[in-house]
């Protein structure tokens, strides 16, 4: 029990350590179950709560709050639960059935004045989603996640649209482990972000009418999303980090970065732009910089624009970062999942 126990803290803290550095609080209130409000539609009557996180969206104006639902599984574990023994291949098969029963907890909680008066700050305007985190522990699930995942929809749960539900898979976790653990050593003493002033700068949104602005935390649709921003307020000497989950393998890559950077005007004089790659391939440096001259011919043909422009992408570098093992997976060698 205690074994089984501990697996199961271990999403639970490693969820806390990559969300808190975005800005995103963990209400500390953790496995509790709640009245559903719609027992004749859900069959059941309570929901689980595993833990809560919340950030301000900017681009609604509004509290977002992520019922979350953690999962701390080894390998065999996910086969048998999450993809009823077809990890290799569809690993969709099982997720149906966690995502609704999920869905139709959040959908209680938006209206259970119990759930928000433990969670909730009801004087604001707010909104409630799902978040399934699935934390492979023993590190050898190896299956293409999200592409098998990108198959399910809302109407295929028999979700309202009006909630969303999102899903951070093994391999999502394990890159932002990563990049959370990165950025935090950015911010000691002697590193890049150290004594600096630094927002999250969140891009042009067209369904919501709004445009880019720099903000205290990263949404969720950032964190899945291909990569994110941190830029210092330094007018001297400006910084902007860009965590970029491609691998750089190809020159098309970073000329869609270029012009997505230069698009929102992110590429400044004299200022240094680096793309933070946590799966960088052994090209990711020398397909920057012929990139770079490539992208430079293309856009002009005078060679004194060029030249020009060709310096203002010289503050553009590739920085590949180390893959880190979480700390707990050492300590779990030769146990068994049996949650």
């Amino acid at each position: 029990m205690a074994e089984t126990e501990s697996i199961a803290k271990m999403a639970e803290v490693l969820s806390r350590e990559i969300f808190r550095p975005f800005g995103w609080t963990n209400h500390p209130l953790y496995n509790e179950n709640f009245a559903c409000l719609n027992q004749e539609a859900h069959k059941l009557k309570t929901h689980p709560t595993d833990t809560v996180f919340s950030y301000y969206d900017p681009y609604l104006g509004k509290e977002i709050y992520l019922n979350t639902d953690l999962k701390s599984y080894c390998l065999g574990t996910i086969a048998a639960k999450v993809s009823k023994g077809a990890y290799k291949g569809d690993i969709t098969k099982g997720l149906p059935g966690i995502l609704t029963s999920l869905g139709k907890a959040s959908e209680c909680h938006k209206v259970n004045s119990e759930w928000q008066s433990q969670y909730v700050d009801s004087r604001k305007p707010f909104e409630v989603h799902s978040l399934l985190f699935i934390f492979n522990h023993d590190d050898l699930y190896k299956a293409d996640f999200s592409s098998a995942l990108s198959r399910l929809s809302d109407h295929s749960l028999g979700l309202e649209r009006r909630f969303r539900s999102y899903v951070i898979g093994p391999d999502r976790v394990n890159y932002l482990a990563t990049v959370s653990n990165d950025f935090q050593i950015e911010q000691a003493s002697g590193n890049l972000l150290f004594g600096r002033r630094f927002k999250f700068y969140l891009p042009d949104n067209k369904i919501y009418l709004t445009t880019g602005q720099l903000t205290e935390c990263l949404t969720i649709e950032s964190l899945i999303g291909p990569f994110f921003f941190v830029i210092t307020d330094d007018k001297k000497d400006p910084l902007t980090l860009v965590y970029y989950d491609g691998s750089g393998d190809t020159e098309e890559e970073y000329i869609y970065l270029f012009d997505y950077l230069l698009s929102k005007n992110l590429v400044k004089p004299k200022g240094r732009i680096l793309l933070k790659m946590a799966n960088a391939s052994d090209h990711a440096i020398s397909k920057c910089v012929s990139a770079k001259k490539r992208f430079s011919e293309e856009s002009w043909t005078f060679e004194e624009a060029r030249e020009s422009f060709e310096a203002r992408l010289e503050g553009i570098e590739v920085v590949p970062i180390t893959r880190v093992k979480n700390q707990f997976r050492t300590q779990l060698v030769g146990s068994k999942d049996n949650g």
